[in-house]
């Protein structure tokens, strides 16, 4: 090699090329690693994947429009239904073409998305109620500033109304609670709302109730005597012990254990429990559909779990996706309704 080649550089023989004695397999995962050449898009291309994109919600809502009932369709055989104004027969023939909003809803919503919604407007309306029923204990709270002599104001103003604000937030937990365990419903209809009105009516009764006895116990312990003895304030005669009128099942003993729920009163116990029974009272009204709706997903599940098996084995495909217990159609629970006298 001459001093040319030193200088200059000389150039590699073919048998020196790096990449020649490279294994095939990292060949291989090289080239299909390496990034590809830019390609401008055409169109045609675009106009494409437009339409590809805006054909998914339209057939989304096809399939949706498939599963809805005709409203245009005449039943020869249906009855007059109970919303006809006149029993006589006259407009029946529109009442042929009558599709019932819950066969619409039915076929638009699952059991579980209706569910929802009907707890989410529950929670809302008796939200609204309490509110109602406090309406004198906020409108203490609100003016409470402005009330009273200046022994008053000043201590009003030291304390920023915390006992008005107390006895407001206690009112509007005890009307709930009470809403929720008569079986405070969502009003879809004229018999619920005057229903509703006779639930609101008596849990502010059995809240009164409860602030009586609880006036009551204040007044013995200031004069230095034995409390009255508690009573149950579903007990219309309040004559039975707390509780007595309840059982607790395991499951609820589970749920109401802890310092929190003992150092409330045997009443307040009582109205927590009550309430949660109320809950279930109501989201019992679902259970059919949400049995139904939670076996066709576990069918489901298992379908797609026998796929992945076949296809990764069992030990894979039982880790992607586990096994699940089938869904269990639950009892009825026991509610407060019928102390709704």
């Amino acid at each position: 090699m001459g001093w040319s080649d030193w200088s200059w550089g000389a150039s590699k023989p073919i048998d020196q090329d790096p990449i020649k004695n490279l294994d095939p397999s990292l060949k291989e995962f090289l080239d299909r690693e390496q990034p590809k050449a830019y390609k401008p898009a055409t169109f045609s291309d675009t106009e494409s994947n437009a339409s590809s994109r805006t054909e998914s919600p339209q057939s989304a809502e096809a399939k949706r429009r498939e599963n809805l009932p005709d409203t245009n369709k005449v039943h020869e055989s249906r009855p007059l239904p109970s919303q006809s104004l006149f029993k006589d027969g006259r407009y029946a023939h529109i009442w042929k073409t009558y599709t019932p909003e819950s066969e619409v809803i039915a076929a638009s919503e699952s059991p579980a998305e209706r569910l929802t919604e009907y707890f989410k407007g529950r929670s809302n309306s008796v939200h609204e109620t309490a509110l109602e029923s406090c309406a004198f204990e906020n409108e203490i709270w609100y003016h409470c500033f402005d009330t009273g002599d200046w022994k008053e104001r000043a201590r009003k103003r030291a304390t920023l109304c915390r006992k008005e604000m107390k006895a407001f937030n206690r009112c509007y937990d005890l009307q709930s609670k009470f809403l929720h365990a008569l079986g405070y419903t969502l009003s879809t209809r004229p018999e619920d709302e005057r229903r509703n009105e006779a639930v609101q009516m008596h849990a502010d009764k059995l809240y009164h109730r409860m602030l009586a006895y609880e006036e009551a116990c204040d007044d013995a312990r200031a004069k230095k005597r034995p409390p009255p003895p508690p009573f149950s304030v579903f007990d219309s005669e309040q004559k039975k012990a707390p509780m007595a009128l309840i059982t607790m099942t395991e499951a609820e003993r589970l749920i109401f254990k802890g310092d929190d729920f003992e150092r409330k009163t045997p009443q307040e116990q009582e109205l927590q429990i009550m309430a949660r029974r109320g809950d279930q009272k109501v989201a019992g009204a679902f259970r059919d559909e949400i049995f139904d709706w939670a076996s066709q997903q576990h069918e489901k599940r298992n379908k797609r779990q026998e796929k992945v098996v076949s296809v990764l084995g069992q030990t894979v495909g039982k880790w992607v996706v586990p096994d699940e217990p089938p869904p269990i159609q639950g009892q009825e629970p026991e509610d407060a309704s019928k102390f709704l006298k």
